[in-house]
């Protein structure tokens, strides 16, 4: 006797699959090397956890989730992965025929290079885990931000006085760096926009625009702009009417209101004057988010802090 639930259609229930493995891990990749706070939290808060343990966490996670995928269902590209090989024997080479050399470096370069692979394994999956990155990474752009307006209008909440990395009338968030922090915020939105609804991309693009000059980031101000106008001009992310719209509402604002925050050009130091980002199509679009996310400086700070050895000081 055959009984059927009102409501219930096999054929609905048959489709209904638990979500793929790179959309769970694709977010937890971003949150990780995107964020900075596994050098925030070892530089300030815990020490004895070294941003090592972070990455080595994902990639056990990473590679106990993967191995269970089918091999039909695997597409990734043999020609990038190829690569990454060759350049790790590339550096092994050059370091032999050196006669040695500072192992420190060779460390952090080959760590590059496991990260880069375990990211993109996870990001070529499949087109919905590169999605539900660029997603995270809206959610990480944004969070970036508002921590940069805590951290420009509550000095030393984040980074104590007496540290080094303190820089007054300069937002840095959990970059520490605030140069490193406006390259993040333009990496993090060159990859992002893309999945925000049209509606919302000039709204995105005002707030983004507000985080980096929180940061008085020359570099970081002229690379946004750069890239908003490429955007602008390829037509796919922005167009030049939302991008006139925001200048001339940013404009507005800046008449509206004064500035606020007037960036002194006095460092707090440690001295007690301390008061101061099933085909070859899929693949490439996964190949060309990876490369600007793992090749961007904060992501180069993760890797260099896994050696016990962060980098000291802020740029000027």
């Amino acid at each position: 006797m055959n009984v059927q639930v009102i409501g219930h259609h096999p054929a609905a229930s048959a489709t209904q699959r638990p979500r793929p493995v790179g959309v769970r891990l694709a977010p937890l990749w971003v949150i990780v090397v995107f964020s900075n706070l596994p050098i925030y939290i070892f530089t300030f808060i815990l020490p004895p956890l070294v941003p090592l343990y972070w990455l080595g966490a994902l990639f056990v996670l990473t590679f106990l989730a993967l191995s269970r995928v089918p091999p039909r269902e695997r597409d990734y590209s043999p020609i990038f992965l190829a690569v990454l090989v060759g350049y790790a024997g590339i550096c092994l080479i050059w370091y032999v025929a050196q006669g040695g050399g500072e192992p420190a470096l060779l460390r952090q370069r080959l760590l590059g290079v496991a990260v880069c692979a375990a990211s993109y394994l996870v990001f070529a999956t499949n087109p919905a885990a590169l999605h539900a990155a660029r997603r995270a990474l809206v959610a990480m752009v944004v969070l970036a931000v508002l921590v940069n307006a805590y951290d420009i209008t509550h000095p030393f909440a984040l980074i104590p006085a007496d540290s080094e990395f303190s820089i007054v009338g300069r937002a840095a968030g959990f970059f520490i760096n605030p140069n490193q922090a406006g390259a993040a915020l333009v990496a993090g939105f060159t990859l992002s926009v893309g999945v925000v609804a049209p509606r919302w991309r000039p709204a995105y693009l005002v707030l983004v625009a507000i985080g980096v000059a929180l940061t008085f980031s020359r570099a970081a101000i002229l690379g946004l702009v750069l890239v908003t106008f490429l955007l602008a001009f390829r037509g796919r992310s922005l167009s030049f009417r939302q991008v006139a719209a925001q200048r001339v509402r940013h404009a507005g604002e800046r008449f509206r209101s004064p500035r606020l925050v007037r960036p002194p050009r006095v460092r707090a130091r440690r001295s007690g004057n301390a008061a101061l980002r099933v085909n070859r199509c899929r693949s490439d679009r996964a190949l060309s988010a990876l490369l600007g996310f793992v090749q961007s400086q904060h992501t180069q700070r993760i890797l260099s802090a896994a050696h016990h050895q962060p980098h000291r000081g802020a740029e000027p």
